[in-house]
């Protein structure tokens, strides 16, 4: 949470603003202002926050890639957010009702995601095997990236290994397999398609 409303906020409930108008005033959700007005309010978030990250490994990966276009916007918007206190909120907003869907874009749950990647989910990069246990070692990934038009589909949403995401940055697919052709070809390396 952003730390800098908390006194802001507080400041305004005493002077008897509504939740909503605070919201409005500070351009921030309605959630934060309840979070940071509330008595007991952060610990619930926390015990909250933490029994739905444990309840399934994709589900963190899920929301950071419906929101990338949010993050994308919040970060061309100003520099100085920090994108994980944002997405930290979203999950928050997310777990209130886990039936919702991730957001006014996304036509997809984490049930499809699990069904869609099953129980030996594969990196569509390298088709190396992914192990779901291990989060940090893989992502989610918009295979035509949001900054090119991509949107927050399960169509669009491609398992890969952490190195492989990173590498590829915001290329389609196309332009990465050019890359790592160039990058081969120049190291020495033949590369010519098997299929």
């Amino acid at each position: 949470m952003n730390k800098g409303l908390g006194p802001k906020i507080l400041e305004l409930r005493k002077q008897g603003k509504s939740y909503k108008q605070i919201s409005k005033e500070l351009d921030c959700s309605t959630s934060i202002v309840c979070y940071h007005s509330g008595k007991g309010q952060k610990e619930k978030y926390k015990k909250r926050y933490k029994k739905y990250k444990l309840s399934h490994p994709y589900i963190p990966k899920m929301i950071h890639f419906i929101n990338a276009n949010k993050a994308l916007k919040n970060k061309q918007k100003t520099k100085y957010k920090n994108i994980r206190q944002i997405l930290r909120h979203k999950i928050y907003d997310f777990f209130k009702n886990r039936k919702t869907k991730m957001s006014n874009q996304s036509t997809f749950t984490v049930e499809d995601i699990i069904d869609k990647f099953s129980n030996n989910p594969i990196c569509y990069l390298t088709g190396r095997q992914i192990d779901t246990s291990r989060s940090r070692s893989y992502h989610f990934d918009h295979m035509l990236p949001v900054s090119k038009g991509g949107k927050n589909t399960l169509d669009n949403l491609g398992i890969c290994i952490k190195e492989a995401n990173m590498a590829k940055n915001d290329m389609t697919v196309v332009e990465f397999l050019e890359l790592c052709k160039d990058v081969l070809e120049y190291n020495g390396y033949g590369v010519t398609k098997s299929k």
